[in-house]
């Protein structure tokens, strides 16, 4: 989890691809980490301006 890479202990709910699917990740459990919302929305976001 990505908080845990970042010494913080949160629990996880969303489940998130490492790389999204619209960059070419897959659906396979390897590419998949679970976030706390806070981390979700702020990866999301940075996802979607890369995109742009």
């Amino acid at each position: 989890m990505q908080c845990l890479r970042e010494g913080r202990t949160t629990v996880g709910y969303p489940v998130d691809h490492i790389i999204a699917l619209a960059d070419g990740g897959t659906d396979d459990d390897d590419n998949k980490e679970t976030l706390c919302q806070p981390c979700h929305d702020a990866k999301s976001a940075r996802e979607a301006r890369q995109r742009a």
